[in-house]
């Protein structure tokens, strides 16, 4: 099936007497989702939105909770929300509803995250408030899933797209499976995710912190340790080439279900101190000190670490998951092989390491693909998809009700 790909470009809203306010709702508040929740909270902030956002205080990240100590961010409420369906699902929309009236009135719901999106877009309902939903790598993405559990799945978002005035995608990818789903094309829009200027430290100076020397070639993974993200496999990869490469290190930053796996991983495939895992430190910190950067997920729809290895200007190899095609151009800034292929990964690490001449190609490519990627793109175009909701739930509200004289 063939789908629309819309990609707004338009500023901001249309002015009206009093700033827009916008609630955003996550229930997953840390990795890719949490940032992208806080960055554009301050972003449109900084564009003259008045905006609220409320969060699921389960399982912050470190880098969360330390933005959220800041304090520079919009206001900020906490409530309980579940991953997983839950029998609790009802009281904590109530809550959520509850809470949206206290904190309100307001002129649209962005929900994030799939349990954050859900609960987002049937208060907004119960409301009547205009509604938008980015689900950040929808959940049957995942290529694993049982046929049934993506089935029901799939019923669940057709039943609440058919309740919002847009759906977000972050990718390409994410857009065509979404319409595959059977949702209604016309409210699919791909909005990229973006990032801030990122005042990255010296790569002699990332490079020093980790105890790495001038001659070392280093590969990089930042992810969660999980089951999407595969960091098992990137080990595999790794062992599998390390005695065809020389004087390398493996360096991998995040935490997450399968932290003490991979460690004992690590230690099966007799890796030393060629791997360093690094736990949860700042990834941008770390970086510079990588000579190109690997992620070995399952699936994906755009994660932040391709516009932060962009943004490093660092060759990039990566499975062929959502986004990946946007970031990654094979022969231009780095490879892409198939997911949970540990031949071909290592093949391609390989062909980078051992070739420093290449690594230099991909880097420039790379530096100059992260332009497409700003924040401030990404903050003008999730704008344009809030005005033609509120566009469109204008014109509705205008529209008369025949049904009544049925």
């Amino acid at each position: 099936m063939s789908i629309a790909l819309e990609r707004p470009v338009v500023d901001r809203p249309p002015s009206s007497p009093r700033p827009l306010r916008v609630l955003l709702v996550t229930q997953a508040s840390g990795g890719g989702v949490g940032r992208h929740f806080l960055d554009l909270a301050q972003e449109l902030a900084a564009e003259g939105v008045d905006v609220t956002g409320i969060y699921a205080p389960r399982k912050l990240d470190t880098l969360f909770r330390t933005r959220l100590a800041a304090g520079n961010l919009p206001p900020m409420h906490q409530i309980t929300m579940r991953r997983a369906i839950h029998p609790l699902d009802a009281a904590d929309l109530w809550q959520l509803t509850q809470l949206t009236r206290r904190l309100g009135p307001f002129d649209l719901i962005h929900g994030h995250s799939s349990k954050g999106g859900a609960l987002a877009r049937l208060a907004a309902s119960r409301l009547g408030i205009p509604s938008v939903y980015t689900s950040h790598a929808i959940v049957t993405l995942d290529p694993t899933l049982p046929a049934w559990q993506r089935q029901v799945y799939g019923r669940i978002e057709r039943w609440l797209a058919r309740r919002t005035g847009a759906v977000i995608a972050v990718s390409d990818d994410e857009a065509q499976h979404i319409g595959e789903l059977g949702i209604d094309a016309r409210k699919v829009h791909v909005v990229p995710n973006g990032v801030p200027a990122i005042n990255f430290p010296a790569a002699a100076e990332a490079r020093s912190r980790l105890g790495i020397a001038p001659d070392e070639t280093v590969i990089g993974f930042v992810g969660r340790f999980s089951h999407q993200k595969a960091p098992e496999i990137l080990l595999d990869a790794f062992a599998a080439a390390f005695s065809a490469m020389a004087n390398v290190r493996l360096v991998m930053v995040g935490s997450g279900p399968l932290d003490a796996a991979v460690r004992a991983h690590a230690d099966r495939l007799n890796l030393g101190s060629r791997a360093l895992l690094l736990g949860d430190v700042v990834a941008t910190d770390v970086m510079p000190a990588f000579d190109a950067f690997c992620l070995s997920s399952r699936y994906e729809a755009m994660p932040y670490v391709y516009l932060e290895a962009l943004a490093a200007g660092l060759p990039i190899v990566s499975t062929r998951v959502g986004g990946a095609t946007m970031c990654v151009k094979p022969d231009e800034n780095g490879w892409l092989v198939p997911p949970e292929n540990v031949a071909a990964l290592s093949a391609a690490l390989q062909s980078l390491v051992n070739d420093p001449a290449l690594r230099a190609r991909f880097a420039a490519a790379s530096a100059r693909l992260a332009a497409d990627y700003s924040a401030t793109q990404m903050v003008r175009q999730t704008l344009q998809v809030y005005d033609r909701v509120l566009s469109e739930h204008s014109d509705a509200a205008r529209r008369p009700n025949f049904s009544r004289l049925e």
